[in-house]
């Protein structure tokens, strides 16, 4: 609850009540965007929107739904996390498991995996990478894997990260321990009836 107050200023969510069609949708994010000053967009997920407006096949619209993001974010200075969940894949998750057309892995600036480190991603991990049993990465809650930095040329980079269960947080490292400010609120206060 008081993350939720703290943020009131600092976090709009779209209401995805009024459709799921990506070009008012679109039209919103530019609107808002530049409204608010954004510095980040989140746009969570492909599999969620409606691209039929496109008049095209859905991998081909999946594409232009993808140059999309990228004009917004160049022409509005923003960046955009756009979450593309992955097909269901019998080995090692990797880039090309992204769920729908090839091509939004060539368009975009950044891509990474989301990893959780539980025993199928560690069998995994020995399996394919090659990763030895007291590999210090097994230590974390998850893993960020860079899959491609068209800036930095980085890929295959692995961060660990610890999720902290009280604030819902991924930390760089256990002991972390940053304050925002959030922490300070007065609890709300609740009847009960």
């Amino acid at each position: 609850p008081n993350i939720d107050k703290w943020m009131d200023d600092l976090m709009w969510l779209y209401n995805n009540h009024y459709g799921n069609n990506f070009f008012k949708i679109g039209e919103c994010l530019r609107y808002e965007i530049t409204k608010r000053k954004a510095d980040l967009c989140i746009v969570d997920n492909l599999m969620a929107l409606d691209l039929a407006s496109f008049d095209v096949d859905k991998y081909e619209a999946q594409t232009k739904f993808a140059w999309e993001l990228k004009q917004i974010a160049e022409q509005l200075n923003v960046h955009i996390i756009f979450v593309a969940h992955p097909r269901k894949a019998q080995g090692f998750l990797r880039l090309d498991d992204i769920s729908g057309s090839g091509n939004i892995s060539n368009i975009v600036d950044n891509a990474f995996i989301i990893h959780r480190i539980n025993e199928d991603f560690k069998k995994k991990t020995k399996e394919t990478l090659g990763w030895k049993s007291n590999d210090p990465r097994y230590e974390s809650t998850n893993c960020i894997e860079i899959c491609k930095s068209r800036e930095g040329g980085i890929q295959d980079e692995f961060v660990p990260l610890w999720y902290e269960v009280n604030t819902k947080r991924l930390k760089n490292d256990m002991s972390e321990n940053i304050h925002y400010g959030w922490e300070e609120l007065p609890q709300p206060q609740f009847t009960e009836i």
